[in-house]
């Protein structure tokens, strides 16, 4: 089978670039054959492009219309598996799948098919306005994207013109990663029930030997949504409690200035899965303290596959997990509970806890639990 992948690049990088090459290499592992089409936001300011065309872009982009057009003409792919589209690729390209009649797959890592900003998320507090409105104009009135009337005048706009436009339609199949986002997404799109399916995302595992239990560990975005600055204030005020934080985004660099002198709190940058895994080794657990409604961090999955216990908000995206194992659960967007549970287990560290994790990556999230659902799909299309 010929699989035509496409995703749009984010500035920073996260977990939907890790899927996006990890499921090339899984259906080349199987035998298919793949092609890339993808787009990098870092472009826009390398290349100089304009806000103006990528606003206009929103709407009908020309450039990926053709390009992708003539990759379909050049390469024959039997199904188009997509996965971000903004802001370079766009809705456009779905109008050259139909065109060219491949069956388009399109995997659902956020919001953006309810919220122009994709979060719903807004000023630190989840944010639903723009779910209950035909035309989503809070986005503008807040400058959801980018902080920037112009810029969510254009991105709400846009929204609005796909949704009137039915551009949707062209997607033969919506795959959403956990039943969270699955059953959320329903009860505001019905319309998508008979098109729609949970698909999580995949990982390899290998169970680790576990070192000496030292410190807690945040590995992701730094950004709002991602509670980091609420967990880095947290640590602040447990100096006995280690903490190593990793990864990059919008607020990386304030946060080091504002935290980097504390003796327990540690920075790192953007960490590899080897490098991962030699922080896992010693790790108490991994901490999630995200803010908005997460759809399934591959960092979770990283975790539970090598075995170390992960502490999550108690929110239907995580608490299907490991239900029994109350301590690694804190009331969602309360970070004194997360305090409370940090100080528990920093007291007792309980690392027998990553066998639950293990087996339950076992039972869900391995390549061939993943790849036996996908070929279905793809050969249903067929």
């Amino acid at each position: 089978m010929k699989i035509l992948l496409i995703h749009n690049y984010y500035r920073f990088r996260g977990g939907e670039e890790t899927y996006f090459h990890s499921l090339d290499s899984l259906l080349k592992k199987q035998g298919h054959s793949t092609f890339l089409y993808t787009k990098d936001s870092r472009d826009i300011a390398k290349k100089h492009i304009s806000k103006s065309s990528i606003g206009t872009g929103q709407f009908w982009n020309q450039s990926t219309f053709q390009e992708l057009e003539s990759v379909i003409q050049k390469f024959r792919p039997d199904i188009a598996h997509f996965n971000n589209i903004f802001p370079l690729i766009t809705p456009s390209a779905y109008y050259a799948c139909n065109k060219n009649e491949v069956p388009v797959v399109q995997t659902i890592h956020n919001y953006k098919l309810v919220c122009p900003k994709g979060t719903l998320f807004r000023n630190g507090k989840i944010c639903e306005l723009c779910t209950k409105k035909k035309f989503p104009y809070p986005s503008i009135i807040h400058k959801c994207y980018q902080g920037s009337y112009i810029a969510s005048l254009a991105t709400s706009s846009a929204f609005y013109y796909h949704s009137f436009k039915r551009t949707y339609d062209f997607v033969n199949k919506f795959l959403f990663p956990s039943q969270f986002t699955y059953l959320y997404h329903l009860k505001l799109l019905p319309e998508l029930a008979d098109k729609s399916t949970v698909l999580p995302y995949y990982i390899e595992g290998k169970k680790l030997t576990r070192g000496k239990l030292q410190y807690f560990l945040y590995i992701g975005r730094f950004s709002e949504e991602k509670g980091i600055d609420e967990l880095l204030k947290l640590f602040a005020t447990i100096p006995s409690a280690q903490l190593i934080a990793a990864g990059d985004g919008p607020r990386k660099e304030s946060l080091k200035k504002k935290y980097s002198h504390l003796p327990n709190i540690s920075f790192l940058d953007f960490q590899s899965s080897e490098d991962m895994t030699l922080l896992f080794k010693n790790a108490i657990c991994l901490i999630i303290p995200s803010k908005w409604y997460e759809v399934l961090p591959f960092v979770y999955l990283e975790a539970m596959s090598k075995g170390i216990p992960v502490l999550t908000p108690q929110t239907p995206a995580f608490t299907r997990s490991i239900a029994s194992e109350k301590e690694y659960y804190y009331t969602f967007d309360d970070f004194s509970d997360l305090k409370t549970k940090i100080l528990t287990l920093l007291k007792n560290p309980k690392p027998s806890s990553g066998n639950l994790f293990y087996d339950e990556y076992r039972a869900h999230f391995t390549p061939e639990v993943h790849y036996s659902k996908l070929e279905r799909i793809y050969h249903d299309l067929l």
